[in-house]
């Protein structure tokens, strides 16, 4: 069953009492992101397009993916408080909304995933996989979402959501009910390699640390407290990754389960732990990279007050080490 320009309309004219205060919400976080992304860009895309490593590729991917979805949020944003009935009126625009704004919204949330069993197979196992098996995973998670999302557009199956201020896939339809079966398949993947990448990644520290204390005599409480820092951030960055996505996988479980759209409140919330994704998958590339946080600092001096100096921890210092 296509949906139609009137049920559009009709959703809009009921939009909740969110819509306003969620418009100005996304014009924020979409200036944010997209300074933010730009800076790292502008400061890492030498050194990305030089080094030939599946990290670097990732973290650019993962660049483009952050610097679409901020775009996104700016012009949701805007046509929101400058005319909301454009989105429900226009299927054009709320098809290409779909493509570009759930799409790289959902894309990067899949990158950082992984990226984090990238690492994880470094630092955990020692497994360094060819450049070519991550890329083949990055090209099938942007063509499987695309094709099945052109499909659906195909068949008039994008719609307005409940929020009024973006479209999607609903679960009403068989198409869109499929759609999001799988869109919750690849979040609970995402979510299992992060949590076993990061938690392995900080165990390994951990052990490192009482190596040294053994094998090359450091000072038990400095090998220890620098370990500490390290698990610290992984521990923390984890953390922030689990906050702005697991309501998006609680919410996306709810409506295979019901068959109904989301709550407007639980999809409002979801919405706003989301907008920070740009802001959390930037500094995990800075805390993560050695080499983006150096070409960062060299590139914009002043941003060391944000992300801290350069330091030569445990983790950073083996990422780079492993990934020569």
């Amino acid at each position: 069953m296509m949906i139609t320009i009137e049920q559009n309309l009709s959703i809009y004219a009921h939009r909740p009492k969110y819509y306003i205060p969620l418009a100005v919400i996304f014009v924020i976080f979409g200036i944010i992101g997209i300074s933010l992304t730009l800076i790292l860009f502008i400061s890492c895309y030498n050194i990305i397009k030089k080094f030939k490593k599946s990290n670097l590729k990732i973290s650019l991917i993962i660049l483009v993916s952050d610097l679409l979805t901020s775009v996104s949020f700016l012009i949701l944003g805007l046509s929101a408080l400058l005319n909301g009935r454009t989105l429900a009126e226009s299927r054009a625009f709320c098809s290409v909304m779909d493509l570009f704004y759930i799409g790289s919204t959902y894309i990067s949330i899949w990158l950082v995933a992984l990226m984090s069993l990238e690492r994880g197979l470094i630092i955990i196992h020692g497994i360094t996989l060819p450049s070519s098996v991550w890329i083949s995973l990055m090209a099938f998670e942007f063509l499987y979402y695309y094709v099945i999302n052109l499909i659906s557009i195909g068949f008039y199956e994008i719609g307005l959501a409940n929020l009024a201020i973006y479209c999607m896939s609903t679960p009403v339809n068989l198409l869109g009910y499929l759609t999001i079966c799988s869109y919750a398949l690849l979040f609970i993947i995402s979510f299992s390699l992060v949590i076993y990448s990061y938690i392995g990644i900080a165990i390994i520290q951990r052990k490192r640390a009482w190596n040294d204390i053994r094998e090359l005599h450091i000072p038990k409480t400095i090998a220890l407290d620098q370990s500490t820092r390290t698990m610290g951030k992984v521990i923390l960055l984890l953390v922030l990754y689990l906050l702005a996505n697991s309501l998006e996988l609680f919410n996306t479980i709810l409506e295979i389960y019901t068959h109904k759209t989301r709550s407007v409140l639980l999809d409002f919330i979801s919405t706003c732990f989301m907008n920070f994704n740009p802001i959390i998958n930037s500094l995990l590339l800075i805390q993560f990279q050695d080499q983006v946080k150096h070409a960062l600092l060299e590139k914009f001096p002043f941003m060391a007050k944000v992300v801290g100096p350069i330091e030569k921890d445990r983790i950073r210092h083996s990422i780079h080490t492993n990934s020569m």
